[in-house]
């Protein structure tokens, strides 16, 4: 087989397997087909580790890629290499002998609720309905952007639950406060009967857009005068930081997020006590000890 069969017969292994097209696109496109391109006239199987080594090079140096970026790409790739062999195509795996890079732990950004607070204001004082229900939903079921644009205005009802679809097209049940619930039903009523399926519409009508939603969170937040870069996952994260912060167990904590395994829920446990320990600094800068 050439690279090209390889890797055409690759994402038809990952189809049958029930990979979503956008992980694909984004595996193919991002990853394999670097590799790919880096490898010039070399076929896959003439790889060796040193090629690896000047890969990672060249994905550090020249492209700038983080460790969490390049560690995510040695392991698209490997996972290639491994699928080929098992299907007798390729004899050796040329990623076997490279180890991933160090990662920093990520600390993410999150709002205080007094700062998330400033930002529900500012939809009051600018009369939007839907702003206000959008930042009440979002803070309330922790869901995922991807999530919230698919929800449909047929599934709002006074029992508090909904039915996502999260990551890996995979089903997930999610809460709505109260809070959230009566902000809902006060926006849908200035929606009347609209064509529009969707919970959030755009100002003609359609299907509020990803991208739409992240450049009027974004103004929103300097309309806020927060000094905080303001978009839909912020919101994700301060609902977690908030449940850790009032003793929620990480376990119902991961439930909420949907995350498959706790050591993804476990960042959140850590970057609190990052926080806890950045405050402890600032206090201990004011004692003169002699």
């Amino acid at each position: 087989m050439t690279n090209n069969e390889m890797i055409s017969f690759y994402r038809s292994l990952c189809i049958n397997k029930g990979l979503t097209e956008k992980s694909i696109t984004s595996m193919f496109n991002s990853d394999l087909k670097l590799w790919h391109d880096f490898l010039g006239d070399k076929t896959f199987q003439e790889a060796t580790n040193i090629d690896c080594q000047q890969f990672i090079s060249y994905l550090i140096s020249d492209r700038g890629n983080l460790p969490q970026t390049v560690n995510r790409k040695i392991i698209t790739i490997s996972n290639f290499y491994k699928a080929m062999i098992k299907h007798d195509v390729l004899q050796h795996n040329p990623f076997d002998k490279v180890d991933k890079m160090k990662q920093r732990t990520k600390v993410h950004e999150y709002l205080t609720i007094d700062e998330l607070n400033i930002l529900i204001q500012t939809t009051i004082d600018t009369g939007d309905l839907r702003g206000k229900a959008f930042l009440k939903l979002a803070f309330s079921t922790a869901c995922r952007i991807g999530e919230l644009v698919l929800i449909s205005k047929a599934s709002i009802n006074d029992s508090g639950v909904l039915i996502v679809l999260g990551k890996g097209q995979k089903e997930r049940q999610v809460s709505i406060s109260d809070y959230a619930l009566q902000d809902i039903k006060e926006y849908l009523i200035t929606r009347g009967k609209d064509n529009c399926p969707y919970l959030f519409a755009d100002n003609n009508g359609r299907q509020w857009k990803i991208r739409s939603i992240q450049a009027w969170l974004s103004a929103l937040g300097k309309k806020a005068g927060l000094n905080k870069n303001i978009h839909p996952h912020i919101l994700r994260h301060s609902r977690a930081m908030f449940l850790l912060e009032n003793d929620v167990p990480l376990d119902i904590i991961k439930g909420v997020l949907g995350h498959q395994s706790i050591t993804t829920t476990q960042i959140y446990a850590t970057q609190s006590f990052l926080s806890i320990e950045s405050k402890v600094k600032m206090i201990d800068k004011e004692v003169n000890l002699l």
